[in-house]
């Protein structure tokens, strides 16, 4: 029931923006609501009373070519478009008090490489020394 009574605002809104009865049902139909679920939501949406036993109405389409060259006119429903505003940028009021510093990696790199080398050098130094000594 309240599934329903959404879908009936969601109709009301669509009708309010100048979308028809149709288009709106339409709309649901294909966001996966049933048939039937839509079709009382717009009873509801249109002011009629919802009935217990009620089979869903279908309405006859209207073929899309006509016969006759006449065509009814439709005036186009006024939409109300939100014109897109541009983008202000907000300065800061006052400076912030520190600002953030990345931290100098270089020099600890310098010391890791360094002491790496150190190591390295006492390394081969202690196996050419333990070679020396076996022979």
């Amino acid at each position: 029931m309240q599934e329903e009574e959404a879908i009936a605002a969601g109709i009301k809104q669509a009708v309010r923006r100048g979308e028809s009865l149709e288009k709106a049902k339409q709309t649901f139909l294909n966001a996966g609501y049933s048939k039937e679920l839509v079709e009382r939501a717009a009873r509801v949406a249109s002011g009629e009373k919802p009935s217990l036993t009620s089979v869903p109405t279908r309405t006859p389409r209207t073929p899309t070519h006509t016969s006759s060259s006449v065509q009814p006119s439709v005036s186009p429903a006024p939409h109300n478009k939100l014109s897109p505003q541009p983008f202000r940028e907000f300065k800061p009021l006052a400076k912030p008090i520190y600002e953030y510093r990345k931290p100098k990696r270089t020099g600890i790199i310098t010391w890791i490489i360094a002491i790496l080398i150190i190591i390295l050098a006492f390394l081969v130094n202690g196996f050419l020394i333990w070679k020396f000594i076996l022979k």
